[in-house]
């Protein structure tokens, strides 16, 4: 498999400095994924230089994504990396709301709170839960 892989990236003329690159960062399935992706679409004309577009399609993984779970996930390990990645991505967005002006926060939360109250469902929560909610905050989050 791996030489099959190796003369596939040759006849998009990768080096072969590159494909030893490529080789080391990504494992088999991936790399033929990703040049049977470049291949349909270059045999459709979609494609004006097809080594440019397999680089770029290693790199950026032009996969599509998949919405069913892997059946080997561990649902539990599966959970705990989602919601690491949250917490991740909220804590960055939250210090990049930190970081703009205070007449720009305040304009936001102004947005924010006309949008909460244009939908019945927050409008609800925000009055009876207020804006420290869960939801609210989860919402907060969404709207930035």
């Amino acid at each position: 498999m791996l030489s099959h892989v190796t003369d596939k990236l040759k006849r998009f003329k990768i080096s072969k400095k590159a494909i030893q690159n490529i080789l080391e960062q990504h494992d088999l399935d991936y790399l033929l994924a990703n040049i049977k992706i470049v291949e349909e679409n270059a045999s459709r004309g979609r494609v004006k230089n097809p080594s440019a577009y397999l680089m770029k399609a290693i790199q950026n993984d032009y996969r599509p994504t998949k919405l069913v779970q892997p059946i080997n996930e561990n649902p539990i390990a599966q959970k705990s990396k989602e919601e690491s990645i949250f917490f991740e991505n909220k804590k960055r967005l939250e210090q990049q709301i930190a970081s703009l002006p205070m007449k720009t926060q305040m304009d936001c939360k102004k947005n924010f709170k006309v949008y909460l109250n244009n939908n019945p469902f927050f409008k609800k929560i925000l009055e009876t839960k207020g804006i420290q909610n869960e939801i609210i905050q989860h919402q907060w989050l969404r709207f930035m």
